[in-house]
């Protein structure tokens, strides 16, 4: 999949701070929008599927979610567009 930058875009995030490109592969920048919601930061991503991923999903395979850290944030993943 591929990340989007949008009409709501208000960020790029670049690679995690020491990322090694030669050992972990290369990191692209991710675009996304921050909002500040009820005290809370939340940063909403877009994403692309190509043909073939999107017929694996119909076909029954999952998404997979992959977050760089030392613990894992809340998420959610849903297909609205603001």
């Amino acid at each position: 999949m591929t990340p989007l930058k949008t009409e709501h875009t208000s960020l790029v995030l670049g690679a995690p701070q020491g990322w090694d490109a030669n050992a972990h592969g290369p990191c692209v920048g991710l675009p996304v929008l921050v909002q500040d919601e009820d005290g809370m930061r939340t940063f909403y991503s877009y994403w692309s599927a190509t043909w073939r991923e999107r017929l694996a999903v119909v076909f029954g395979r999952p998404i997979r979610l992959c977050v760089v850290g030392q613990a894992h944030p809340p998420v959610h993943i849903d297909t609205e567009i603001l």
